[in-house]
């Protein structure tokens, strides 16, 4: 080969570009390996996380280990849900989204009572004189 096919060869040759006809590229970032991990292992709970006075109420009107939903515990939650909303309404009167979700709550409860009366009136009984309600 002669000389000039070798520089040539070696050499890229640029071609002049003006400003219009110039394209702006975007450097191409690698993406990083995909690495596996593990699955680590599911200890299963008990109840869903909630806070600490909600789980002492469920604690003290489950039934069982595994109970966060039976009708007295349902209750019990409502209960304490309401007595604390009852408590913020007495400063803020004129929270009225809040005061309808009050009323909302206490409907509820007011339908899993009666359910329970219905299903077993010695556990409704004891329930309504453990959490304080008058019927």
């Amino acid at each position: 080969m002669s000389e000039k096919k070798e520089k040539a060869a070696k050499k890229p040759v640029a071609k002049k570009v003006s400003k219009k006809e110039a394209e702006v590229v975007e450097p191409v970032i690698a993406a990083e390996p995909a690495v596996e991990v593990a699955p680590k292992a599911v200890a299963k709970k008990a109840a869903p996380k909630a806070n600490n006075k909600t789980a002492k109420v469920i604690k003290k009107y489950q039934a069982h280990d595994n109970d966060t939903g039976s009708t007295d515990v349902q209750v019990a939650v409502l209960t304490e849900k309401i007595n604390a909303l009852t408590k913020h309404l007495q400063g803020h009167k004129k929270d009225h989204d809040s005061r309808m979700g009050l009323l909302k709550m206490i409907g509820q409860r007011r339908s899993l009572l009666n359910y329970l009366e219905k299903k077993s009136n010695e556990r409704y009984k004891s329930l309504i004189a453990q959490l304080g309600l008058r019927k």
